[in-house]
């Protein structure tokens, strides 16, 4: 039940459901998409007894508790350092942590939690603790955020946003972007060289940037948003474009090289699995939304994460807001 990124309105329906030795109607109703307000109204009956429970149900921003979260296992070894008022890491599934990493908060997992190495842990380190909200990880959903789309016919349109870098939404940008390539081949837009255009891009495929864009002074101002994966490497350094999103990947992010990123705090989400690996500097929060996949933070990378994430366009988790009962 959700209208992230597709669903206007939506009422539904289902009458004489039998559940047991009595049975049940319920309807969804959506109130309200900004912010997403939902009705559900349940009426049982058994054994002649009636009763109807009524939810007011709401969508908040996503606010998340940790710089770490991931659906599926996760592998923390080498020399990482996580660090901030919230630099916490917890997998969904099971979390095993060796080495010499650094963890300023909790390390946790809703399986096993398991440790060799010397670690250093801030809080509490267990399994068996309560799994974190994961928001669903849908590119298409960010795609009216882009400034540049770069398509998989090879060509580089004007995004919904691309007003704000000069450019009319739709259009073709003649020339492209001179930093970007395509290989049909591989559905691939690779990025090299220490020049590259400031925006939000939409791709249709897979990213590779190798080259090293950006300063601490000025850096490159960026947010990829792929249907496919997302590969970092090289030295850029970077700082989100617009609404605190840095990489949002319809499957898997890989980072690795010296990339460091500047400015606010930002999400690094993937549909999939994500690997850490390198020296990274990283400010923000990474979600990795796979259940079956292994997801890894290698190498010498540093997460910082100190809750002041700004507002994003991720959704939280619906909650009740209201409830009754009536006979």
């Amino acid at each position: 039940m959700t209208c992230f990124g597709v669903v206007a309105s939506f009422n539904s329906t289902l009458t004489s459901q039998l559940l047991g030795d009595g049975s049940f109607s319920a309807t969804a109703t959506l109130l309200t998409t900004s912010p997403e307000q939902w009705s559900v109204v349940s009426t049982g009956t058994v054994s002649g007894v009636i009763r109807t429970i009524s939810l007011r149900l709401r969508r908040g921003p996503y606010h998340p508790d940790a710089a770490v979260v991931t659906g599926g296992n996760l592998n923390i070894s080498g020399n990482p350092t996580i660090n901030g008022t919230l630099g916490s890491v917890h997998s969904n599934a099971d979390l095993s942590v060796s080495g010499n990493a650094t963890i300023a908060v909790n390390a946790t997992a809703s399986g096993t939690y398991s440790s060799s190495g010397n670690p250093s842990i801030g809080g509490t380190a267990a399994g068996s603790q309560p799994t974190m909200y994961i928001p669903p990880i849908i590119p298409s959903s960010y795609q009216q955020y882009a400034t540049y789309e770069l398509r998989s016919d090879g060509l580089v349109y004007c995004g919904q946003a691309g007003a704000a870098e000069g450019c009319t939404p739709g259009a073709l940008i003649v020339g492209g972007l001179t930093e970007w390539s395509y290989n049909a081949g591989q559905g691939l837009w690779s990025q090299s060289g220490n020049t590259a255009t400031n925006g939000a891009l939409y791709v249709q495929g897979n990213v590779s940037v190798s080259g090293s864009p950006g300063s601490s002074s000025t850096p490159w101002q960026l947010t990829i948003i792929a249907t496919g994966s997302v590969t970092m490497s090289g030295n850029p350094s970077i700082q989100s474009y617009t609404q605190n999103l840095l990489f949002i990947a319809g499957t898997d992010i890989a980072i690795s090289g010296s990339f460091t990123q500047y400015g606010s705090e930002a999400v690094i989400a993937a549909h999939e699995e994500v690997r850490i690996s390198g020296t990274p500097t990283i400010k923000g929060t990474i979600l990795a939304e796979g259940s079956t996949d292994v997801d890894a933070i290698l190498g010498n990378p540093t997460i910082t994460y100190g809750g002041t994430l700004g507002p994003t366009p991720i959704p939280g988790p619906l909650v009740v807001v209201a409830r009754s009962e009536a006979s």
